[in-house]
């Protein structure tokens, strides 16, 4: 039989030991043992119990056969507080699920703006932190408490139809509310986080309560906190270009379409990556080229569009 760690009625600092990723701190780890040699205690009392009734022949109680189970279950969460993976510091958790979550993208590491903007979509939503913690309690107390696993979203908006370029892109209900859940995180932290937009699902996949891609950015309070555009959706516009966005510093356009349509207005931009630009760099867009310190260009530019590039940055 499983049981909840509800259903064990431990103590409150059995309980929040359990919940922390690090072995208990001085001043709790005895208390818990005081806690450990009493549920031993009592559960020697119930087995000498269990023992008497079986010699005399007698039925053992369900109630009896339930408390020892309960008392075996309490002491192995106990014993649980003081393993192994409780004692690597946080700061190699953080390089390990990185390098994890990385190597499922097969993408590189989510720092790299050049390698995040060609990754799979689908695979950097799939593998979110959401994800990882429901493997079991152990990844999940881990990856709850490494709040910088939860900075790099990805979000897949989708086009009204395939024809309709007027209207902006829909967010599926589904995406949005494990969304909200790593956008409050952020809030709550005031943590810098990076934003990923790639090319959604079919329109097919839209339902009545899908919501439009802009608003539902724009009314994110963590949106003050973004620090990394990257657009990687270019089968469709996303209707940003009235936006303002001055908490961002870096970009990455993957411009395979109306890649300068998408962008907002970014008055603090200092690192931009331009991809598969294959048409003339818009000098009239709102980007603030004159700012630019970082600028990288991809290889389908010409010698006149790459001058045309340097000419607007011109403090680099």
């Amino acid at each position: 039989m499983e049981y909840h760690i509800s259903d064990l009625d431990l103590p409150v600092e059995v309980v929040g030991a359990l919940a922390l990723p690090l072995p208990p701190s001085p001043h709790l780890a005895h208390p818990i043992k005081v806690i450990m040699e009493g549920y031993t205690t009592q559960l020697a009392v119930l087995q000498g119990i269990i023992e008497a009734e079986a010699r005399s022949g007698g039925n053992i109680s369900i109630i009896l056969w339930r408390a020892e189970q309960i008392y075996r279950v309490r002491l192995s969460a106990c014993s649980s507080i003081g393993t192994a993976w409780r004692k690597v510091p946080l700061e190699l958790w953080d390089k390990v699920f990185r390098h994890y979550l990385a190597a499922i993208r097969g993408s590189g590491p989510v720092s790299d703006p050049f390698k995040r903007a060609k990754a799979d979509p689908n695979k950097l939503a799939m593998f979110a932190p959401n994800t990882l913690s429901t493997v079991c309690k152990a990844w999940r107390s881990i990856v709850t408490s490494l709040s910088t696993l939860w900075t790099d979203i990805t979000l897949l908006p989708m086009p009204v139809s395939e024809s309709d370029t007027n209207r902006p892109p829909l967010l599926a209900s589904a995406d949005v509310v494990p969304v909200l859940t790593r956008l409050h995180r952020l809030t709550k932290q005031s943590l810098p986080w990076s934003l990923t937009i790639a090319n959604g699902r079919p329109p097919q996949l839209l339902t009545a309560n899908s919501i439009p891609f802009p608003l539902f950015l724009e009314s994110q309070a963590a949106l003050r906190f973004l620090a990394c555009l990257c657009i990687c959706a270019t089968h469709h516009p996303l209707n940003l270009a009235d936006m303002m966005i001055p908490s961002i510093t870096s970009l990455v356009v993957d411009a395979g379409g109306p890649g300068f349509a998408n962008i907002p207005n970014l008055p603090n931009l200092t690192k931009a990556t331009l991809l598969n630009m294959v048409a003339d760099v818009d000098s009239t867009t709102h980007t603030p080229w004159a700012s630019l310190t970082h600028p990288f260009i991809g290889n389908h530019l010409n010698p006149q569009h790459v001058h045309t590039v340097l000419r607007m940055c011109p403090i680099l």
